[in-house]
């Protein structure tokens, strides 16, 4: 909206939406509303870290030790069937830890990344908060992506070209080659399946209790005051 004023009551506009400017800044970045952010952000991390752990370091090491006794089982095998068996088996298994490794590690490793944010003065209290909403949000997409369907479709190939190695490649029955996709497939979604939701859950609570501070920003930021000079005066134009 656009108007002209006198230089008096320009001046008196000019302070009058400052001070509201000010208190719109205020209400949004107040201290103790940041540090309350800070400290409900911390605990959901801090809470979900052993999980999210305990899953990744889980798989990972179990994948690995399968590998290892297939490896070994196959290297002092006789049997020609079961030295194939344990070939392929490592080989499923090695791609499982491989698929691990690249998961990003955000939900166990958030909390740690927020603690190393110093938070002495009220702009890097700020700075921090802004941080540690990003990390929540990586946290719960890293889980949402682990159970999408892109995942499901990378190991369902895999899966079923294990079983479809065993029926032809290894001239076996088709119940041997099904067994085969069966047994990996439960092992690849229970590994889907149990893996931690936290922060999911935490990100969505953290919405719905409050906005994120980088929109509260852009809010106070929306409001625009442009000045120019008009016959007998000062025109002021106000944006939101």
């Amino acid at each position: 909206m656009g108007f002209h004023l006198g230089s008096k009551a320009y001046i008196f506009l000019i302070l009058s939406i400052c001070a509201i400017q000010q208190s719109f800044s205020q209400q949004t970045i107040g201290d103790t509303l940041v540090a309350e952010r800070l400290r409900t952000i911390e605990q959901m991390l801090n809470a979900g870290k052993p999980n999210a752990r305990g899953w990744w370091y889980g798989w990972l090491y179990g994948y690995s030790a399968a590998t290892v006794g297939q490896g070994i089982v196959m290297a002092v095998s006789s049997d020609r069937s079961n030295r194939q068996d344990m070939a392929l088996g490592g080989i499923t298994t090695i791609l499982g830890a491989a698929n691990i490794l690249i998961t990003p590690r955000d939900p166990a490793i958030a909390s740690d990344k927020l603690a190393q944010i110093p938070e002495s003065t009220h702009e890097q209290r700020i700075s921090k908060l802004i941080e540690a909403e990003k990390l929540l949000k990586r946290s719960a997409d890293v889980e949402r992506a682990g159970r999408n369907w892109q995942e499901q479709a990378i190991c369902g190939v895999v899966n079923v070209s294990s079983g479809l190695i065993t029926w032809y490649g290894f001239h076996r029955n088709a119940w041997a080659g099904l067994e085969n996709f069966l047994i990996n497939t439960a092992i690849s979604e229970a590994q889907i399946f149990t893996q931690p939701t936290k922060a999911m859950k935490d990100y969505n609570a953290y919405l719905k209790k409050y906005s994120s501070i980088q929109t509260s920003f852009s809010r106070t930021s929306d409001i625009q005051l442009l000045v120019h000079a008009v016959p007998g005066g000062v025109g002021v134009k106000l944006i939101f």
